[in-house]
C-alpha cells in the first residue's frame, strides 16, 4: 500500500512539475538579488522586514547580514507533498543575505519549502526559481528603484 501512495505522489509531483515552467534569474547568484547604490543595509534591513511582517511572515532569525523569516504554508496541495507525519504543515522561508561594501549594497534572497521545520528532521526543498521567486526579485528591484531616486 505505501508502494502504491508513494508512487502516485511521485506521478503527480513529475506530473506537476513538467506544467510548472521555472524562473530564470539573471543575476550572479542565479536567484532573486540586486545590488543597490550606496551603503544602505539598514535602510534595507528594516523596509524588507517591514514588508515581510505585513506579508505575514514571522521574523526567525536577523542579524546585520542575513534576514530569515517563516510563515506556515496554507496551501493544500502543498501540504500535502510537503508535509510529513512529523508535521503535516510545511513551512515557506525566505532567507536575504546583505552584503555592503564601500559603493554599493547587494542584496540576495533565497527561497525554500522547509518540510518538518524547527526540527532536527527539517528537510529544505529550494524554490530560487519557482513563480513565487518572480515576485521576490520584483520586490527587490522596486526596492532597489525607491532607494536609488530619493
Amino acid at each position: 500500500m505505501k508502494l502504491i501512495t508513494t508512487s502516485v505522489v511521485l506521478s503527480l509531483l513529475v506530473f506537476l512539475a513538467g506544467c510548472a515552467t521555472p524562473v530564470t534569474h539573471n543575476t550572479k547568484s542565479g536567484r532573486p538579488e540586486v545590488t543597490i547604490s550606496g551603503k544602505v543595509g539598514d535602510q534595507i534591513a528594516a523596509r524588507l522586514t517591514n514588508r515581510m511582517l505585513n506579508a505575514r511572515y514571522n521574523v526567525k532569525n536577523a542579524s546585520k547580514t542575513l534576514l530569515v523569516f517563516e510563515k506556515p504554508i496554507d496551501n493544500v496541495l502543498a501540504a500535502v507533498l510537503l508535509g510529513s507525519r512529523y508535521d503535516s504543515t510545511p513551512a515557506a522561508r525566505i532567507t536575504y543575505t546583505i552584503v555592503e561594501s564601500d559603493t554599493s549594497t547587494r542584496v540576495v534572497a533565497s527561497l525554500a519549502a522547509i518540510t518538518n521545520p524547527g526540527s532536527a528532521f527539517e528537510r529544505v526543498t529550494p524554490m530560487d526559481n519557482s513563480k513565487d521567486s518572480a515576485s521576490v526579485q520584483q520586490m527587490l528591484s522596486e526596492l532597489q528603484t525607491s532607494l536609488e531616486t530619493r
